[in-house]
């Protein structure tokens, strides 16, 4: 039972982000039937496909005024309880910069082209506004809330690997479909950068670098033959063996 309430009291933040942003799409879709449908027709939205799609079209034409509601309504939250829990001062590195950057962009891609070819599926391009909420907005909160708030408590009454494995598998959870698999590996990846520099600092920023690579690159990346696609995947994974071997004074 200790166990069960300690990891249920973890829970709280992933399902308080969910929650919050469950309100924020229903705010708009209330807009969306206000301002966008002729309320002689309002009552089939939900089950149209027509006007599913109009709805993903207005979500993406306020995207920016989504990000910043995200922004103002969670990211100082989490932030303070992050704070609370966790008092030591942490700072930005030039040292981990550069091998951060490549860490995120060899595991990114490298973990892609496996996925893409075990699992296809359509990829379309991205635009410059989720690129922001994907690549900038949605690792900051992930990782205050899992690299963070749950990471720490959890470190309370585990130990460190136990920890990990508990809260990799949590941030797996919240993720659907083939991007569990891709989430497990990328949150183990993580906190390996959390635990190196010992600052969750430089998991955001691995974090952003990842997900702003898929947001760009990968669409482009299928573009290419095979061939280039087994050229840059042995490319990638040479790079995240040095990452992980090379001693840390020397990257």
């Amino acid at each position: 039972m200790k166990h069960i309430k300690n990891i249920g009291t973890c829970m709280i933040w992933p399902i308080l982000l969910w929650i919050g942003q469950f309100c924020i799409t229903l705010l708009f879709l209330i807009v969306f039937y206000n301002t966008q449908i002729d309320k002689s027709e309002s009552s089939k939205i939900l089950w149209t496909e027509s006007y599913q799609k109009q709805f993903s079209v207005f979500m993406e034409k306020n995207i920016y005024l989504i990000i910043f509601l995200n922004i103002i309504l969670f990211i100082p939250l989490f932030l303070f309880v992050y704070k609370k829990l966790n008092k030591k001062k942490q700072y930005i590195r030039k040292n981990w910069l550069w091998p951060c950057f490549s860490l995120g962009v060899s595991s990114s891609l490298l973990f892609n082209i496996l996925l893409f070819t075990i699992h296809k599926d359509k990829i379309v391009p991205t635009s410059f506004g989720m690129i922001i909420s994907t690549g900038i907005v949605g690792p900051i909160l992930e990782e205050l809330i899992f690299r963070g708030i749950i990471y720490s408590k959890l470190s309370v009454n585990y130990t460190k690997k136990t920890t990990m494995i508990l809260t990799t598998i949590l941030f797996a959870l919240m993720h659907t479909g083939i991007q569990i698999i891709y989430a497990f590996f990328m949150g183990v990846l993580f906190i390996y950068v959390l635990e190196r520099y010992k600052s969750l600092y430089a998991s955001i920023y691995v974090h952003c670098i990842s997900n702003i690579t898929v947001s760009i690159c990968v669409f482009y990346l299928f573009q290419t033959s095979f061939h280039i696609q087994i050229f840059i995947s042995l490319l990638c994974a040479l790079t995240i063996l040095y990452f992980i071997y090379a001693k840390k004074q020397n990257i």
